[in-house]
């Protein structure tokens, strides 16, 4: 389901408990690295009340978390990273939010 896809995404809904996505069964490495990044983040968000948004950055990895009243929302590009060091000025990290929002309301 995952393979090729143009981004991966995860929501999860605390009330019901219910998670769904483009990532749930992680068959290449860039679906295991925004489970691996989604997990990072839900910590953050159970740890810090006041914590909305969260965009991490790794070597390999490129992802947005955004947490509402009862749902969490973490998206990824579905290209692998390459580069590491400082971000160059077109860098999708800059603008990752607003393309999980275009995404994600689209599907």
């Amino acid at each position: 389901e995952n393979i090729g896809a143009h981004y991966q995404y995860i929501k999860y809904d605390s009330f019901t408990q219910n998670l769904k996505g483009s990532a749930l069964l992680p068959v290449t490495s860039l679906a295991n690295e925004i489970i691996d990044s989604s997990i990072g983040m839900h910590e953050n968000f159970v740890n810090m009340p006041d914590l909305q948004e969260i965009t991490y950055r790794s070597h390999s990895a490129c992802c947005y978390g955004h947490r509402s009243i009862n749902t969490e929302t973490y998206f990824q590009l579905g290209l692998s990273r390459t580069s590491a060091g400082i971000c160059p000025p077109n860098d999708k990290t800059f603008c990752l939010d607003q393309m999980a929002k275009e995404n994600l309301a689209e599907g």
